[in-house]
């Protein structure tokens, strides 16, 4: 037997051990595969080609059905006199009372000016009343002791207050 032993980079400095005797191995037995079933057809696959591009059909539907009006008019807010007296002295409570009927925040009187009218929208669009966020913006500018009278009438006449 002889020992060699390679370098790393190919160089062979001592010998490496090489093995005299190889055993050859023969199978003595080599079976042949003869399938049994045979299809007479095979499909060949066919490319899928797009010969139209798909069209999108939009369905014409309004986003919300608003189709109710207010059944309080505006200026018909000295109609209950308590209310109007109510909302007229004691302002912050009487929103904060409307703010807990539309459940939101009953502290909401600190921002008067902008909250009336996110609650003026709010109601509209529950009860789903026509109109739009540049008319209630402008009711509660020019009027916000008759809008707060109205939300809180509509909401008394629902039976949601």
């Amino acid at each position: 037997m002889a020992y060699t032993q390679v370098h790393p980079f190919g160089a062979t400095n001592q010998p490496q051990y090489q093995p005299q005797y190889q055993p050859q191995y023969q199978p003595q037995y080599q079976p042949q595969y003869e399938p049994q079933y045979q299809p007479q057809y095979q499909p060949k696959a066919q490319p899928f080609v797009v010969t139209n591009q798909p069209q999108y059909q939009p369905q014409v539907r309004p986003f919300h059905d608003f189709n109710n009006d207010w059944t309080v008019g505006l200026c018909e807010c000295c109609n209950d006199c308590g209310q109007c007296c109510y909302a007229y002295f004691c302002w912050c409570c009487f929103v904060g009372s409307l703010a807990k009927d539309i459940n939101e925040s009953k502290c909401s009187c600190c921002c008067l000016g902008n909250v009336l009218a996110v609650y003026r929208m709010k109601v509209r669009s529950v009860l789903k009343i026509r109109g739009g966020s540049c008319s209630d913006a402008c009711v509660v500018c020019w009027c916000p002791f008759c809008a707060a009278l109205q939300m809180r009438n509509e909401l008394k006449n629902r039976g949601l207050a």
